[in-house]
């Protein structure tokens, strides 16, 4: 897990810098084709999509780029490596571009968090965009896309094009423009790690194999969690526990198991919805496992990753993560593990892949050449390889095929859950959440209290 940091500040910078961003963002987006029609979404293209994609761009008008150097920005190192079949193909495709097109492709990374949005904010007021194209998280957006210092994208994109993710313009939209895009379908997932040595021992199935038969619910999560909540030495203390958590995670990854929901676009207004019955559910469920069922076990060490070294030294049979995660798991925990979504709640009727940590390229208002540059990265993509890359990446994550295909499966339909791209919103949320796992508000009570609140903050971040 990322470490926290404030960014209310840097956003509400950000957004009082709309005079400038604007009047920059308007003229870029005015250089370029006609816009996309927005709201259709189609099938993942088959492996000749590459090919394909490339029939269309080689209709362009010849671009030159008289030499110039396109830069990419990422946190971490995504330059082409060789030594797999996909890496040196990535590395002699780049060559191919580069010379077609005059320029050079640079890749250069800039640290998470504060410094990237720093740069990027400085770079807005200068001039002189920070790269042609940027990585940012999602929450981070929403000031840069309301000031225009990262610039709409449906006049340079064609977004009904089959090659993006169905789920990009929910994700990456901003008062009914794209901003943000992608060409993987978000390759991440949100689920259950759990400990099989624990769960074989009390003679529980695979939870895979649950998932898979449609039986892991929540009535079998808490099952589950109640018979691995024990004393296992016999001084009358209960040592493992059925379930650690984060409770920030756990909430969200509950509530949109059941089909609730937090902030929903409501008549083309971001909407707070955290006291709609399907979330109440979900966080009353949350807090009987707290209070009622006492199968969490408690932070006795008061560090955020507290429930993640209990898992990892088999102090408790499941906790919730990203598949990401799984990697360092296969390296330094002793007992084996599992991965599933999270267990689907009585208003559900299919598994779900609630994301928190999306990021998605944008592309600063301040860049020169910005169609030539989009035109270029879409050729620059290998389009078809990208199924490939999701399985190395679930490979390299977990164990077992049926895990693999199961996280395979999430990660072509993320729901975004994106309530903190709203400055002064997630601390309230949180707040109420605590409230609840401490038993000292009930979940009607601790949402209906910040529904106000949080609704202005919304308000007052999406104000002209």
């Amino acid at each position: 897990m990322k470490p926290k940091f404030s960014i209310v500040a840097l956003l509400i910078f950000v957004l009082m810098m709309g005079l400038i961003g604007c009047s920059q963002s308007g003229k870029s987006a005015e250089q370029n084709n006609q816009p996309a029609k927005q709201g259709e979404e189609t099938e993942k293209p088959d492996g000749n999509s590459d090919e394909k994609s490339n029939e269309k761009l080689d209709e362009q008008p010849a671009i030159d780029m008289n030499g110039e150097t396109i830069k990419i920005s990422h946190w971490v190192d995504i330059t082409p490596k060789a030594g797999t079949e996909v890496g040196d193909r990535m590395i002699a495709h780049q060559k191919m571009i580069e010379e077609k097109y005059n320029t050079k492709i640079e890749y250069i990374t800039i640290p998470w968090g504060e410094e990237t949005i720093n740069k990027l904010t400085a770079a807005g007021l200068s001039g002189e965009p920070v790269a042609d194209i940027v990585r940012l998280e999602v929450p981070w957006a929403l000031g840069f896309m309301k000031s225009g210092i990262v610039q709409p994208l449906d006049n340079i994109f064609d977004f009904n094009d089959p090659k993006w993710p169905a789920s990009l313009k929910q994700m990456g939209s901003f008062e009914g423009k794209v901003y943000g895009f992608s060409e993987d379908n978000m390759m991440n997932a949100s689920g259950i790690f759990y400990n099989k040595a624990i769960l074989e021992r009390e003679g529980f199935p695979d939870l895979a194999e649950l998932q898979k038969k449609g039986e892991w619910t929540w009535d079998k999560f808490l099952e589950i969690a109640k018979k691995t909540t024990k004393d296992t030495d016999g001084d009358g203390k209960n040592d493992q526990y059925g379930f650690a958590a984060s409770a920030n995670v756990l909430a969200k990854g509950l509530i949109y198991s059941n089909k609730g929901t937090i902030v929903e676009t409501v008549d083309g207004k971001p909407t707070f919805t955290g006291t709609n019955e399907n979330t109440l559910e979900a966080l009353r469920f949350m807090g009987d496992l707290y209070n009622v069922h006492k199968v969490m076990k408690p932070n006795e060490t008061n560090a955020w990753d507290d429930y993640i070294t209990s898992f990892n030294t088999g102090k408790v049979a499941m906790t919730h993560g990203d598949i990401w995660e799984g990697a360092d798991r296969k390296a330094n925990m002793a007992d084996d593990f599992g991965f599933v979504a999270f267990p689907k709640g009585p208003k559900a009727d299919s598994y779900t892949n609630a994301l928190v940590n999306i990021n998605l390229w944008y592309m600063p208002a301040n860049v020169k050449r910005a169609a030539d540059v989009a035109h270029i990265w879409q050729e620059l993509v290998l389009w078809d390889t990208l199924d490939t890359k999701h399985e190395e990446f679930a490979e390299s994550n977990l164990k077992s095929e049926a895990e693999v295909e199961m996280a395979l499966e999430m990660m072509k339909n993320p729901v975004p859950v994106l309530y903190g791209s709203y400055p002064n919103v997630d601390w309230q949320i949180h707040n109420a959440w605590t409230a609840i796992t401490t038993g000292e508000q009930t979940a009607e009570v601790a949402m209906e209290s910040i529904k106000q609140s949080v609704q202005g903050s919304i308000d007052e971040a999406m104000k002209k």
